[in-house]
């Protein structure tokens, strides 16, 4: 293994990593680190230029409408990963978001067809919408009518582009992080009860130390796939919010409210108690012989990486 001047092993080429220094993209980067991958990472400030480069990316401040910085950015690359988000959540106007998302998809694109590398792009299973009665699989069409609206028409248009695959993560979780988890159980806490608008929905989730095992046997399969679904297991969303419940001793039972205060107040995890999220992986490990083993997320909270931090921030919230 030569190592390049910069001192990162350069023998299985170089990856232009985008929101390298947040939660999927900086454990993306561990991971393709310690696979012997080059990483320059695309960040939105120097605090995130530090981030990423702890986790071993060669960090550029660049943003995702600097068009020509991202293209000399990717000469030599052999791939692009775009993990990252079209701005700070929660976004209180979804369609702008959608459209900035749009908008940087659409210049990765460029950029990949351009320099004839592989392009990974991050999408997430809610794009389906409601699957609780019939999970979504790898073939499964992006419904019409959604709020994704121009995302997942552009989504949609790449499924028979050789060089790029879309993976789509359930709920993320694992390493004390995820938003949507910390976002929605910090009110709940907060207010000293679990609500729920409907129970016993389902959500699949995924580990992010899984998810990064995904993305790199995607980097490296001799074809990729068009989609790939990213899923370790299925539960009911009420069981994550008991299990968080109890690792601050809060009371486990639940409080149903309408849809309109729960989005407002409880964020994603009680939007999903309103609607399933249940995605079947099957393909996608097959295909790419990936096999999620990480510990499961009740484990999790309950006394892995989310118990200390969950008990740590309960006075905070409460």
């Amino acid at each position: 293994m030569t190592p390049s001047p910069d001192g990162h092993s350069s023998h299985r080429g170089t990856v232009l990593v985008t929101g390298a220094s947040g939660y999927i993209g900086s454990t993306i980067t561990e991971r393709l680190v310690s696979a012997g991958f080059r990483v320059r990472g695309l960040v939105r400030s120097t605090d995130g230029a530090a981030r990423a480069a702890s986790h071993g990316a060669i960090p550029s401040a660049v943003a995702l409408n600097e068009h020509d910085e991202i293209r000399r950015l990717a000469d030599g690359a052999i791939a692009i990963i775009h993990t990252a988000s079209a701005g700070p959540l929660p976004e209180p106007d979804i369609e702008a978001m959608i459209e900035r998302a749009s908008a940087n998809l659409e210049c990765l694109i460029s950029v990949s067809k351009s320099h004839s590398i592989r392009l990974l792009v991050t999408s997430g299973a809610s794009i389906y919408g409601d699957t609780s009665e019939n999970p979504a699989d790898e073939e499964t069409p992006i419904p019409p009518g959604t709020m994704f609206g121009r995302l997942g028409t552009l989504e949609a248009s790449l499924h028979d582009d050789p060089l790029v695959g879309i993976i789509r993560p359930s709920l993320v979780y694992g390493r004390g992080g995820s938003k949507p988890i910390l976002a929605s159980i910090g009110p709940m806490i907060a207010d000293g009860r679990l609500v729920h608008a409907k129970p016993g929905t389902p959500i699949s989730v995924v580990h992010v130390d899984d998810l990064a095992d995904l993305y790199l046997r995607a980097l490296t399969a001799e074809r990729l796939p068009s989609v790939m679904l990213g899923a370790s297991q299925t539960l009911p969303t009420d069981d994550i919010l008991v299990a968080a419940a109890r690792s601050v001793g809060m009371p486990e039972s639940f409080e149903t409210v309408n849809p309109t205060d729960l989005l407002e107040r409880y964020s994603v995890l009680g939007y999903y108690t309103l609607i399933g999220m249940r995605i079947d992986p099957s393909r996608t490990q097959k295909l790419l012989g990936w096999h999620p083993h990480r510990v499961p997320i009740i484990e999790d909270l309950t006394g892995g990486s989310y118990a200390g931090l969950l008990r740590d921030r309960a006075n905070a919230w409460s």
